[in-house]
């Protein structure tokens, strides 16, 4: 375990600290002293070296001025879907699997999406490699923390109405605890009227829109530095109502990115030779099913093809070493972790296309994240003192 650990860190890779993590300051604020009011902000996408970045917009803000800010480390893998799981069950990643984008739904090897459960078009290994209707419950963790939050609380969910009904978040935070919005400025107003109508005392609000230009256009980008100003100065309005109300504001995030430097081709490469089902997880970090007898030769295959690009692990050490939390994972999700992960080094991102996926309909995306490079892995957490 030792050895993993330190063969990591030469790498160059951040590891989690569990103890001082994105998942433990939102495990707090399900704790509450007296009559506290909580406004929690998730802001998809918002790593460390944003804040680096852009200094001066930070530092120019009032949010800044009256926060304490610190860094701390996202989870492994640094990916929506789990960041998403771990806030509202308040587990570990090793307790529910939810390792990336794609992952394996059944010890058979088919592959689904993990935030369009419902998709017809969730990908596995037979001829027809379809689920319809996939259940939130039969892939995601109980809400756990989020229950509880519910029972001390009076609770709302701000989200964008275009994933505010949908099944996976109607799964997380059940009905009727909604509060859609059509914008950022939408959503700040709704946050500020719930605040003043003093109705309900833990809000959660979610946004993704600086994650999406971070995707599409890198984080140095004239699109992204306009986006940071607008949430920035969004906020900044929030304050006097945060104050007016009693409001505390924590703000962290799921992950930082990763610009796209280097692409490797599984495809191109042929690996399906020495795999049991096809690649899963994100771009930043691949999981595979190993065909048992071939490990030696895919052994060989990745140091050819790969090894200066990335690094093997076999996902046992990886789950003893703790690297998802808990240093075992139950037998009944075993499956989700495969044999192996890839672990890309600095700008390097792998390409795989499903079958039946044609290539021209994928984004064409300029950052990911997913992986352990500190630009992914160091993350904020803001904490608003209250004048």
């Amino acid at each position: 375990m030792a050895s993993i650990i330190s063969e990591l860190l030469d790498k160059g890779f951040v590891l989690p600290d569990h103890g001082n993590s994105t998942l433990s300051a939102v495990r707090s604020l399900a704790e509450r002293k007296s009559d506290e009011k909580k406004l929690f902000m998730f802001i998809d996408g918002f790593g460390y070296n944003v804040i680096e970045r852009y200094q001066s917009i930070c530092d120019s803000s009032q949010l800044f001025k009256k926060s304490d800010v610190q860094r701390i480390t996202t989870q492994f893998p640094s990916t929506t879907p789990n960041i998403l799981a771990n806030f509202n069950s308040g587990l570990e990643t090793s307790n529910h699997g939810i390792v990336g984008g794609n992952i394996p739904v059944s010890e058979d090897g088919t592959i689904a999406g993990s935030l369009a459960l419902a998709t017809p078009k969730a990908l596995g290994v037979s001829g027809d490699p379809r689920i319809m209707g996939l259940e939130a419950s039969e892939v995601y963790p109980k809400p756990l923390l989020i229950n509880s939050i519910k029972e001390r609380y009076s609770f709302a969910v701000v989200t964008h109405e275009y994933i505010s009904n949908t099944d996976l978040n109607l799964f997380f935070f059940g009905k009727g605890y909604a509060i859609p919005y059509k914008s950022w400025e939408d959503g700040l107003a709704r946050t500020a009227e719930a605040m003043r109508k003093e109705e309900k005392d833990f809000i959660y609000f979610y946004y993704d829109g600086l994650d999406h230009e971070e995707h599409f256009f890198r984080l140095e980008s004239k699109e992204c530095e306009k986006e940071l100003a607008r949430i920035i100065g969004g906020i900044d309005t929030l304050l006097a109502a945060a104050t007016e109300c009693g409001y505390q504001i924590v703000i962290t995030t799921d992950h930082g990115h990763m610009p796209k430097d280097t692409g490797v081709d599984l495809n191109r490469l042929g690996i399906m030779e020495y795999l049991d089902t096809h690649p899963w997880g994100e771009p930043r970090s691949a999981f595979l099913k190993v065909n048992d007898g071939k490990e030696s030769e895919f052994e060989d295959f990745f140091e050819k093809n790969i090894s200066d690009k990335a690094m093997l692990v076999e996902s046992e050490e990886l789950i003893s070493a703790g690297l998802f939390g808990g240093r075992s994972v139950g037998k009944e999700l075993r499956y989700r972790f495969g044999t192996h992960v890839m672990l890309p080094f600095d700008g390097v991102l792998f390409d795989y296309v499903y079958p039946n996926v044609k290539p021209e309909t994928l984004p064409k995306l300029k950052s990911h994240h997913g992986g352990l490079d500190q630009k992914e892995m160091y993350v904020p957490v803001i904490r608003y003192n209250l004048e």
